[in-house]
């Protein structure tokens, strides 16, 4: 497993366009279960090309009344 510090721009480049491994540009990366703490969800994320491993952050934004 690789394991290393983003630089600004891939972190920048990550969150503009998600869906692409932040280190080898791989569209080939596969997202495991997401853990909610508070206001804020996480979910680990690997990239099945160069295995390269990061986390998710998400946070809450709105809401919206159920279906």
């Amino acid at each position: 497993m690789k394991t290393k510090v983003f630089t600004a721009e891939q972190k920048a480049s990550y969150l503009k366009s998600p869906g692409h491994c932040p280190s080898c540009h791989s569209a080939d990366i596969e997202g495991g279960s997401i853990d909610v703490e508070g206001s804020s969800a996480y979910q680990g994320v690997m990239c099945l090309s160069c295995d390269f491993r990061w986390d998710d952050v998400y946070t809450l934004t709105d809401i919206e009344p159920a279906g």
